[in-house]
């Protein structure tokens, strides 16, 4: 059954109405029509199987049949720190990050990050479709909740954001770090901030920062990693330490 994000369900009646741009894509792309069934989410963690039942010409009239608890979102909740990287690689990572389970993702810039741009750059040309790739890959993955998208950040702002509880990590190279399975699970938090590095890797002032900010290095081995390869392995390696996967 075709998944959607919808912005807005009115819980007080089942009848929903379907916005011109779904419309678009359920009845012209899929060609879907009176009658057939399609699940809806709206990012509170419930998902609806409706019914379409009218088509408009400025919309779509569906009807809720079934409202279901959405058992899909991990019980830890990961934000991942990533250093903004060649667009086809950053964009991969906001892909696989999300159907891994990641819960908000900071963008950040590091003394070595290959890609620079200004905030305007940023929030006008990359940031609207980056969120269209986190909002696509949760309707395909069955997420109940759409990861955030903060705005990006230097690496010297965001080791201290955001400023509460949580149990960050820096992946480094090299075995004089701890390994993750090494760290007892009873040391972590349940909201974990993961800092992986840049494609030219971070700085000896960065590292020194980091420790200085109580963030806990990692190693990742011995093996020197592209920059979105170690993004996916940290994560997997969260998941696998929480019986996640």
């Amino acid at each position: 059954m075709h998944r959607f994000f919808i912005k807005s369900i009115i819980k007080k009646t089942k009848q929903v109405i379907i916005p011109e741009n779904l419309r678009h894509q359920l009845i012209n792309v899929l060609r879907l029509s009176v009658g057939d069934k399609i699940t809806l989410f709206d990012n509170s963690g419930w998902e609806y199987i409706t019914e379409l039942k009218e088509i408009k010409k400025d919309n779509l009239i569906g009807f809720i049949i079934e409202k279901q608890k959405n058992s899909s979102e991990p019980t830890i909740k990961i934000t991942l720190y990533q250093p903004i990287l060649k667009s086809d690689k950053f964009e991969f990572i906001l892909q696989k990050g999300t159907e891994l389970g990641v819960t908000n993702f900071v963008p950040i810039f590091c003394d070595r990050s290959i890609k620079r741009w200004n905030d305007d750059q940023i929030l006008t040309k990359k940031y609207p479709r980056w969120k269209k790739i986190i909002t696509e890959a949760s309707e395909q993955c069955q997420r109940g909740i759409i990861p955030e998208l903060n705005k990006p950040l230097d690496f010297t702002k965001a080791i201290t954001y955001p400023n509460k509880n949580m149990s960050k990590f820096i992946a480094l190279t090299g075995n004089k770090n701890s390994k993750l399975k090494q760290i007892p699970q009873s040391n972590i938090n349940m909201e974990i901030g993961l800092f992986t590095g840049p494609e030219g890797g971070f700085t000896k002032e960065e590292i020194e920062l980091s420790k200085a900010n109580s963030i806990k290095p990692i190693s990742l081995g011995n093996r020197i990693l592209r920059a979105e390869t170690a993004t996916i392995i940290l994560i997997t390696a969260i998941l696998i330490k929480f019986d996640e996967i």
